[in-house]
């Protein structure tokens, strides 16, 4: 695998949403295609965060809301009332607002497995390497890197500004506040409409 990224070929499994995987006939590797309704759904919510100014969660509530399935749902063809588009989670939406494959390069072995502490003998833990360690690729572009900036820059500004409402507004911070269901941390946000709630970490946004 590492061998065909240095070639230029990307990797078949996990392909970014807005992209579908093309074998190469006859020969080795293949490449990335853009698949238009996928690609679509990246320019929107690029386009809310940026231009419209939506929280990450308002983004959910509007592919929620207007029936988006999941990349997971997409895959695998199902239904979104099965699967549905409740299983949007915010981190899903970060991972598309970060992901630099969108302005035309994929970047391949980013970590790599390690040996663990507990099992020196099995590669049971993830490195992360230095950037000028990765390999890059080059895809079709979705989004142009004038919004892909200013989609970071509004990510850190947001970052910031949960970091002082954190400090001031909510009681329960630093995972002190745990969920009765699955016990992982709960944390306080704003809704869309402005009121201020606690929800699960884990749980998808509904």
């Amino acid at each position: 695998l590492q061998r065909r990224a240095k070639e230029g070929y990307p990797p078949a499994g996990s392909v970014p949403l807005g992209y579908r995987y093309i074998k190469n006939t006859g020969k080795k590797g293949g490449y990335y295609e853009i698949e238009p309704d996928e690609a679509s759904v990246v320019q929107d919510i690029f386009r809310w965060y940026v231009q419209e100014g939506l929280t990450m969660h308002a983004i959910i509530l509007r592919l929620i809301g207007a029936g988006v399935p999941t990349p997971w749902a997409r895959r695998r063809q199902q239904t979104p009332h099965k699967y549905g588009s409740a299983g949007w989670h915010a981190e899903s939406v970060r991972k598309i607002l970060t992901n630099e494959t969108y302005i035309g390069t994929l970047y391949y072995g980013k970590r790599k497995r390690v040996p663990g502490k507990s099992n020196p003998d099995r590669n049971t833990r993830w490195h992360h390497l230095p950037r000028d360690a990765w390999i890059a690729i080059p895809v079709p572009s979705i989004i142009d890197p004038e919004t892909f900036q200013a989609a970071q820059a509004q990510i850190a500004r947001n970052a910031q500004q949960s970091q002082r409402n954190r400090k001031h507004e909510y009681l329960f911070v630093g995972g002190r506040l745990r969920c009765g269901q699955c016990r992982r941390a709960m944390s306080g946000q704003y809704t869309w409409r402005g009121e201020q709630r606690y929800r699960c970490c884990h749980q998808p946004y509904q």
